[in-house]
């Protein structure tokens, strides 16, 4: 999956979004991290992506953020029906999880 240059959407940053933000940022994604939760509430995670050069969008979603990227990553915390994302797919943009995005880069065989 070549993520180069790819504006990619980071829903919930609390848990492992920074991670996620970090590892996108060095496959050469544009980041952004949204989160429903204010910068005040968030606390760390929201300074540490900030410090990263991440572009951060908390408090309400804006559908119109979510319709401007070329992929979604939702975190395992956000419910994957909110109206933005369904807009969003409506839109022909791709919403995967994190662990999809994962599985994407695993080159070896997976038992399961």
């Amino acid at each position: 999956m070549n993520l180069k240059k790819k504006k990619v959407l980071v829903v919930g940053l609390a848990k492992t979004g920074v991670s996620l933000c970090r590892f996108l940022t060095r496959e050469g994604a544009r980041v952004t991290a949204v989160d429903v939760v204010e910068e005040e509430a968030l606390g760390p995670p929201a300074r540490e992506a900030a410090s990263m050069g991440i572009a951060l969008e908390l408090g309400p979603h804006r559908t119109e953020t979510f319709c401007a990227c070329d992929l979604i990553v939702v975190s395992p915390g956000v419910a994957n029906n909110i109206k933005p994302i369904e807009a969003a797919r409506s839109a022909g943009i791709p919403v995967i999880g994190e662990l999809e995005l994962a599985a994407r880069y695993i080159n070896e065989p997976i038992a399961a």
